[in-house]
């Protein structure tokens, strides 16, 4: 396969301005996370929302260990059985 695609495309030397323009816009760019500067109003929605996933976490896992202490009969709720009336024996 490597043969086959040696022998349709041929190697191209770059021109040396393409190199240091292209070296130029790789290290000379600052980092993303550094140009992207959160605003006040953003940093504070990503905390209520960091604390509302949290507490939603703690939440279901409390019902979830309640759901196995109960017996999974539901959080807190009562299970109802049906009960076979008696029969009645028969008079002798």
């Amino acid at each position: 396969m490597e043969l086959m695609l040696e022998s349709i495309f041929t190697p191209v030397d770059p021109r040396p301005a393409f190199l240091e323009d292209l070296r130029q816009n790789l290290v000379g760019m600052p980092g993303t996370l550094a140009a992207a500067g959160r605003s006040t109003l953003q940093l504070i929605l990503m905390i209520i929302g960091g604390i509302v996933g949290l507490l939603l976490f703690i939440f279901g896992g409390f019902r979830a260990v309640l759901a196995l202490i109960t017996g999974i009969k539901g959080v807190g709720g009562k299970v109802k059985t049906r009960r076979q009336p008696k029969k009645k024996a028969p008079s002798a």
